[in-house]
């Protein structure tokens, strides 16, 4: 399988909107069940990590983080699973949402899994904001989303809770269209 992001001519097609705010998957190979049933597994007992990387925002990559989890579980149709950007509260800090704000278009969702070690390079452009948020287990993807659209003016800008929204809503959807009905293999620690 190809482990590459997204490729250019979407991403092309993506800024042509401007004004509007887009949402893509990334391929990881897990069906939407098997990612939800990974999201309920790790946020069973304790709550799911975020973390932010090259964050664009003055109060920085922890309060980025932090505004995000808040908003998150709200986001996820029919989940009790609660989000945090404390790692001493969040007990299986193996499985974590890892969001890359403006990185190169090159990247890919194993990438994103590696970010919060090692940032990838940024590619910002002026009034535009990309988020690729992307659910880890350790360093391998298990659910990914790009959302993009206009800068937002801040962290309560309604603009930065709309793309919270739409990248954790997208990552873990209700509907499984490709029908797979056996259930994951939970990767241990």
């Amino acid at each position: 399988m190809k482990r590459a992001g997204f490729p250019v001519a979407g991403f092309a097609a993506m800024t042509l909107l401007v004004g509007c705010v887009t949402v893509n998957e990334s391929y990881t190979g897990v069906t939407n069940e098997a990612k939800r049933d990974y999201l309920a597994y790790a946020g069973g007992k304790t709550p799911v990590l975020v973390r932010a990387v090259n964050s664009p925002f003055n109060e920085g990559a922890l309060r980025t983080a932090a505004v995000a989890a808040s908003h998150a579980a709200e986001a996820i149709p029919a989940s009790a699973v609660e989000f945090t950007e404390n790692d001493k509260a969040a007990a299986q800090a193996q499985f974590r949402v890892v969001m890359v704000f403006d990185p190169a278009i090159n990247v890919s969702p194993h990438d994103i899994c590696k970010a919060d070690a090692a940032a990838p390079a940024v590619s910002r452009a002026p009034g535009e904001l990309r988020i690729y948020s992307v659910f880890c287990s350790h360093d391998e993807p298990l659910a990914g989303t790009l959302v993009s659209g206009p800068a937002p003016s801040g962290l309560n800008d309604q603009a930065y809770i709309k793309m919270v929204h739409m990248a954790f809503g997208n990552m873990f959807p209700t509907n499984d269209p490709e029908g797979a009905n056996e259930p994951p293999v939970i990767p241990s620690s």
